[in-house]
């Protein structure tokens, strides 16, 4: 009873009742993942002006500062000639360099940047959605370790009330001292299922907490859900709805054209470059000069050993290569979603033979109740009835909370989670 008492201490801390709206709130606030892939996200919107550099001349300025100092003092024969010079010169000046032409590399950066900025968005929405998943998988996962720790303790409390009637029954010789021990041994029993549940409890309070950012033996309570609603979509309904939201297919969609950009750049090459550059400078000091030029430059290089060639190959693959992870990434996605859309569908066909099941189940253990008090069953068959109920209250809860998180990651797969909540 000891141990037990030091278990449940870190819970008898009262803490807020907390709704799933408010705990995926707290996770988009307090969630590392979540801050990693936000500031990714920011990064990205960084690189957005990026994009107009291929199109942008590049210009700089220089300056500079020279002082010359000779000392004609050689000839000590002809002093005439003994001469010093002396100079000093600023110069400063601009100079602008702008491609005019390069083979359309410049428009294929421009998507590159636009593109890496769309994978990186994807990638960070991607990484998000898991986490909200993760902290609503998280919150049923605790809610089922709940009720099936009060399914433990129910059952635990009547197998005490009957090794209290035994007892008596005992005391006054009603009952031999094997039918005694025999109860003593199903309490026993069902105080171990409590302490394996009550683990399993802190558990799921300990992931919950980890999902939300607390630390772990955090003193949490949250509010019971077990409202369900019939089912109404087919699998082919969350199908489409993946194939234009899923996040992980629009990120091989996106890598798809960063494929084609790059193999676009690797074709411009092949194609001369124009560029256009200006120059502006004046030096002051001792001497005064002004220098202005602008001229066209064209370059076209004809031969790199192979180099350019070889990219382009290796380009046209990686295009290959990505439309076939784009329709392995669809397949995959089709397939999980009708294997979600099925474990929902039975886990909800479940609920409603099993809900039948608890009914008959208590009945039939309160039949079995009023006929042990008789003296009309054994304490075995008491127990039948007792083990029946119990197996129908946890395959309930375990089908209702398979429900709902099954809802949870068809929603995530279709991409139409609600991050916001």
């Amino acid at each position: 009873m000891k141990i037990r008492l030091l278990i449940l201490l870190p819970f008898l801390v009262m803490a807020d009742t907390l709704s799933l709206k408010e705990a995926v709130m707290i996770a988009l606030e307090n969630n590392y993942a979540i801050k990693i892939a936000r500031l990714d996200e920011q990064k990205a919107n960084n690189n957005e002006k990026l994009k107009y550099g291929a199109m942008l001349p590049i210009v700089r300025a220089d300056g500079s500062l020279s002082h010359t100092y000779s000392d004609n003092n050689s000839i000590p024969t002809l002093p005439s000639t003994n001469i010093d010079n002396t100079s000093t010169v600023y110069t400063a000046g601009v100079a602008g360099n702008w491609t005019l032409f390069d083979g359309f590399r410049m428009f294929y950066a421009f998507k590159q940047v636009e593109q890496s900025g769309d994978l990186t968005r994807q990638a960070s929405r991607f990484s998000i959605e898991a986490s909200v998943a993760a902290v609503i998988t998280a919150y049923y996962n605790l809610l089922a370790a709940e009720a099936l720790l009060q399914v433990a303790q129910d059952q635990l409390t009547l197998s005490k009330q009957l090794l209290l009637q035994q007892k008596n029954r005992y005391d006054f010789g009603g009952a031999t001292e094997q039918i005694l021990l025999l109860q003593q041994v199903i309490v026993n029993s069902d105080s171990s299922q409590v302490n394996a549940r009550l683990f399993d409890l802190i558990q799921a309070r300990h992931s919950l907490n980890v999902a939300l950012g607390n630390p772990p033996n955090a003193a949490i309570n949250i509010l019971s859900d077990t409202i369900v609603e019939a089912p109404t979509q087919r699998a082919s309904y969350w199908f489409d709805l993946a194939k234009k939201h899923n996040a992980g297919l629009q990120i091989a969609q996106i890598k798809q054209n960063i494929a084609a950009t790059d193999l676009g750049i690797a074709k411009a090459s092949f194609w001369p470059m124009l560029t256009a550059n200006g120059s502006y400078s004046q030096s002051f000091g001792d001497t005064e000069q002004e220098r202005a030029s602008v001229g066209l430059n064209l370059t076209w290089q004809l031969f790199n050993g192979f180099r350019t060639l070889t990219t382009r190959q290796n380009a046209q693959l990686t295009v290959k290569s990505n439309e076939l992870s784009v329709a392995l990434e669809l397949k995959e996605l089709e397939s999980l979603i009708y294997a979600q859309w099925n474990r929902r569908q039975n886990a909800f066909n479940q609920l409603e033979f099993e809900q039948e099941a608890q009914k008959l189940a208590k009945k039939s253990l309160a039949i079995s109740k009023e006929k042990y008090t008789l003296g009309g069953i054994s304490s075995l068959q008491l127990r039948e009835a007792q083990v029946a109920l119990i197996q129908s209250q946890v395959r309930f809860q375990t089908a209702l909370f398979q429900y709902k998180i099954s809802r949870v990651q068809l929603q995530q797969l279709a991409g139409v989670l609600k991050i916001n909540h």
